[in-house]
């Protein structure tokens, strides 16, 4: 397949090799369910109540923080009954990708055509200073972690708004 982020999805590549064309409502349920692990994995809700999926490796360091004397869970798995029988990582988080925002021609139109690199980047970096500020006032995006994100050295520009859970289970 294909790397893609969602807001530049290949839809037609979708359609055409897998005879599917998502919906807007589709995106959003899979966005939704996207996360970041901490700061070095990514994962996916699979369930209303927050139990999530990922990769043995991403959470490999955790699992020994919540496992007891004598337990091997990679030996041995680990299965709570209950919501109340998980256990909690602590200092754990995950981040869920709640909004995004394609912010390419304002940042573009306020460096307009500057061609000193530092000048450049100086222009660049108070356009988006000044969109992450104008965002967290925005009620969409109120309470959300708002994070630049470069694509393409510098040839599109979004901004992620991302809710923080601690102390993930």
């Amino acid at each position: 397949g294909k790397m893609w982020t969602f807001e530049y999805m290949p839809l037609d590549y979708f359609e055409k090799t897998y005879n599917f064309r998502p919906t807007e409502q589709w995106i959003t349920k899979a966005r939704m369910a996207s996360l970041r692990f901490a700061t070095f994995c990514s994962a996916s809700f699979v369930s209303p109540d927050g139990l999530m999926l990922t990769n043995h490796h991403c959470s490999r360091g955790e699992v020994g923080k919540v496992m007891k004397k004598g337990e091997d869970f990679d030996k041995n798995g680990f299965y709570a009954a209950k919501l109340s029988d998980e256990r909690r990582v602590e200092g754990l988080f995950v981040k869920q990708l709640v909004q995004i925002k394609d912010v390419t021609k304002e940042v573009m139109d306020a460096v307009g055509n500057v061609q000193d690199a530092a000048a450049f980047a100086a222009a660049r970096d108070t356009a988006i200073n000044r969109l992450i500020a104008s965002y967290q006032n925005n009620a969409a995006w109120k309470g959300l972690e708002i994070e630049p994100v470069t694509y393409y050295n510098g040839g599109r520009f979004s901004l992620y708004g991302y809710k923080k859970y601690d102390d993930v289970r």
